[in-house]
């Protein structure tokens, strides 16, 4: 039986490959639970609007806010970090 052993540059590309899948997992993870959060901090934020000051805003659901959320959040990233402004 013969044992072959990866080469130690092919080893350490498939540990940093497996340090960042697992990366990319927790900001997965990090950036649903703020998607939720943030969705419904606005949707709780629309509903005060809508009950204290502005009678004449609808109020939106959960599912709505999350996508308001997100879309906002989208909109807003600065993508220069992103881009290699080196």
């Amino acid at each position: 039986m013969t044992v072959t052993t990866d080469h130690p540059a092919a080893a350490a590309y498939k540990r940093a490959r497996r340090h960042r899948r697992g990366d990319a997992l927790v900001r997965l993870v990090v950036y649903t639970v703020q998607a939720l959060l943030a969705g419904w901090l606005l949707m709780l934020a629309v509903g005060i609007a809508h009950h204290e000051w502005i009678h004449a805003l609808p109020t939106i659901g959960y599912s709505t806010a999350i996508w308001l959320a997100v879309l906002i959040r989208i909109v807003f990233t600065d993508f220069a970090g992103k881009v290699g402004d080196a």
